[in-house]
């Protein structure tokens, strides 16, 4: 093994000839598989240890190329997990102890069928096809499944377990392991080091995904070296652009105690803004801090399991862009690019999409239509408001622009809207009176009149009523009644929420409650009692200077409400206390 040659490809100076003739040197010696495995591991030890030094103590020269080291060296042990290792020989790696489907084994003379209780060689590979299983059993007890459309490869022993998850997913029950010898799986993204766990791995489109049920495993990103270690009920995504934090699974959302906190590390909407320069005639007084911090709400996309939120308008931010979060992979994704070149003050771009607005609690989300819904709001570049109805289809990635009859809200700021999937109406109030859209008859109705201007609602689809919430107040309106009419109720306990205006506001169906939040306490609201009961707990995020709006929502699949409140902060989750 030439050790000058490793050396310069784990300091990052390595040409592509040399990189070749260094692989070229492993194929033709695998007994210096050991040695080189060694010594990629020492470089990602050094990493560690050079990135905690403090800048006075550590030496310059090898502070300076830190980040150049862990990617080298992880990126060779991900590259001697691979091919590298077809020429190590017959070494037995385990049992194939269940296969279900047309499976494969991927070896040096190619496919050939795979059967249970044959055994995996060093070197093989395994493939699933779209509705083939492989569960693999090593002599200590550990198993690994290959989920269907799955592809892993280079199995060997040395110096631990290990082999690259080329493409798909697996579960592993990894037994304990020696610490100088963990299990190592590969992506092309990155690389899993495991000492004892049970988990799950994906490799798909460009994104390394781990979710860690039991133990803990490191995730490394072979780009720089940046890692995370993921525990039990958290996970973390790695790729090209996304370095690896570890993050609560839903599990850890369903295990919160009642009536607590959770924030989600890492999870700035920002992070996935658009570029400020490709796009700065978007940019505004706040740039897309604005969406949510000037006067901007959201709605929950029950289909998705996820947050979306659309906001900016007036001086604050032009981007018409939509974000949503998703309670799956806890992670922002922008929906769409704005508009290059928005028609500031008019109500549509040249491109036929919306202009960007302050969209206050006019959002909703229609589950029948599977449509995102937005009325009223401040346009961008001006004072005017919106009086149009417009969609947004999640799977077409498109607006929509209704022509919609009947009698409107003024769409002036301060709108509160709330959809009810029993009447299949929008229900929406103004500083004026309050009205229904009929969504599938694109129809609007004034059913009479009343001040709710800058209040929030939800619907409490036990009882049928539209409950109206802020500036002082309490309304209710019955929406399954043939006239409805608007009757103030008179609560008690809830007085710093029912104060303030614009506050978060949603029904939770299995506690049976109408839920706040302004900041500070989360309040609850028997619709029977009347009475609001107060949950103080630690944990909570700073609220919206502006307001809270529809960024607060109850999540069915996780029993507990999220919310986000800056662009520059963690989302956060909240579990109900029990009632």
């Amino acid at each position: 093994m030439d050790d000058a040659l490793l050396a310069k490809f784990l300091s990052g100076e390595a040409t592509d000839e040399e990189v070749a003739r260094l692989r070229a040197e492993i194929e033709a010696d695998p007994s210096a598989v050991d040695a080189v495995v060694d010594a990629a591991q020492l470089e990602l030890d050094l990493a560690e240890v050079l990135r905690a030094t403090p800048a006075a103590a550590a030496p310059k020269s090898r502070r300076r190329f830190w980040i150049f080291f862990a990617s080298a060296a992880a990126l060779l042990i991900a590259i001697l997990l691979g091919s590298l290792f077809l020429n190590g020989g017959s070494r037995e790696i385990g049992t194939i102890v269940k296969v279900e489907g047309k499976c494969q084994r991927l070896g040096p003379g190619g496919r050939a069928p795979l059967a249970a209780g044959e055994t995996l060689f060093a070197g093989e590979g395994i493939e699933t096809n779209g509705r083939g299983r492989v569960v693999l059993r090593y002599d200590d007890g550990t198993t690994v499944e290959f989920a269907p459309g799955t592809v892993a490869t280079g199995f060997t022993l040395r110096p631990g377990k290990a082999f690259v998850l080329d493409r798909g997913s697996l579960t592993g029950d990894v037994k304990r392991q020696e610490a100088n010898q963990p299990m190592t799986i590969g992506t092309p993204e990155g690389v899993a080091r495991v000492l004892g766990t049970k988990f799950t791995l994906s490799s798909t489109a460009g994104s390394t995904r781990l979710d860690v049920e039991k133990g803990k495993v490191r995730l490394t990103r072979t780009t720089d070296g940046k890692s995370a270690d993921v525990a039990a009920d958290q996970m973390a995504t790695v790729g090209p652009t996304v370095a690896p934090v570890a993050r609560p699974t839903s599990a850890a959302i369903l295990k919160m105690a009642p009536g607590s906190w959770l924030a989600v590390p890492g999870t700035p909407l920002e992070a996935v803004a658009p570029d400020g320069v490709k796009f700065a005639a978007t940019r505004g007084i706040l740039g897309p801090a604005g969406v949510i911090a000037a006067w901007s709400g959201g709605a929950f996309d029950t289909r998705r399991g996820r947050l979306v939120v659309w906001g900016g308008g007036h001086t604050d931010y032009h981007g018409n862009e939509l974000y949503a979060f998703s309670a799956d992979t806890m992670s922002w994704q922008r929906l769409n690019d704005p508009t290059a070149k928005p028609n500031l003050g008019q109500e549509e771009n040249s491109d036929g999409t919306p202009n960007a607005r302050a969209t206050y609690n006019g959002l909703a989300y229609l589950s029948q239509a599977d449509r995102f819904f937005s009325f009223g709001g401040r346009l961008a570049g001006g004072d005017a408001g919106s009086r149009a109805i417009w969609m947004f289809d999640f799977e077409e990635k498109k607006w929509s622009r209704k022509s919609s009859s009947g009698p409107s809200p003024t769409g002036e700021i301060g709108t509160t809207c709330a959809y009810d999937p029993v009447t299949r109406k929008v229900w929406c109030g103004d500083g004026q009176g309050f009205y229904s859209y009929d969504v599938d008859a694109d129809r609007w109705a004034r059913h009479g009149d009343g001040d709710l201007y800058y209040f929030t609602s939800a619907v409490d689809t036990k009882r049928g009523f539209w409950v109206i919430v802020g500036n002082g107040k309490v309304f209710a309106v019955d929406i399954r009644s043939p006239h409805p009419v608007l009757q103030p109720w008179t609560t008690t306990g809830g007085a710093a929420l029912v104060s303030q205006g614009n506050p978060g506001l949603d029904y939770d169906p299995v506690r049976d409650r109408i839920v706040g939040w302004s900041g500070g306490a989360v309040y609850a609201l028997n619709p029977e009692t009347k009475a609001w009961i107060a949950t103080d707990a630690p944990g909570l995020p700073p609220p919206s200077p502006t307001g809270i709006y529809g960024r607060w929502r109850y999540v069915p699949s996780l029993d507990a409400f999220i919310v986000v409140t800056a662009a520059s902060g963690n989302v956060h989750f909240f579990k109900p206390a029990s009632q």
